[in-house]
């Protein structure tokens, strides 16, 4: 038998890796195989979750869910486009930029509470907002 060539002995097949492929490198990829279907499944939770779900960077959102987007009627083009502040009821910034001040320099702040949303065709929408610290995710 050749160098690299597999081998059937009473019908298992003993596989002699190929130059370059450690037994770590399998390993490796079951572990990114399993990583991969964990995060499908915690995408499926959250884009298919009844409540709506953002994450906002540099005063912008980075990330919305379906339900953000039903409850706006905004497309997501144009919810990430313009600062989280202008979809904010006008009564209810300084609320919401002083929370987000606070909580983006390591201050205490109010990760709890409800302000208005005003929806593409004006309607406003009543939000409880429950805001964590990314420190707290990590």
């Amino acid at each position: 038998m050749k160098k690299n060539e597999s081998q059937t002995v009473l019908g298992e097949t003993s596989r002699i890796p190929s130059p370059g492929f450690k037994d770590s490198d399998l390993a490796d990829t079951r572990s990114l195989r399993k990583l991969l279907n964990r995060l499908e499944k915690y995408r499926l939770m959250v884009e298919n979750a009844n409540e709506a779900i953002v994450i906002v960077q540099d005063g912008k959102l980075e990330f919305v869910n379906p339900k953000l987007l039903e409850m706006v009627d905004y497309s997501w083009e144009e919810l990430v486009s313009k600062p989280f502040l202008d979809f904010v009821h006008p009564d209810d910034r300084d609320l919401v930029a002083i929370n987000y001040r606070k909580r983006i320099q390591g201050e205490k702040f109010e990760n709890v509470y409800s302000f208005r949303l005003v929806g593409k065709n004006g309607d406003i929408k009543w939000v409880e907002i429950n805001a964590i610290d990314r420190k707290s995710v990590v």
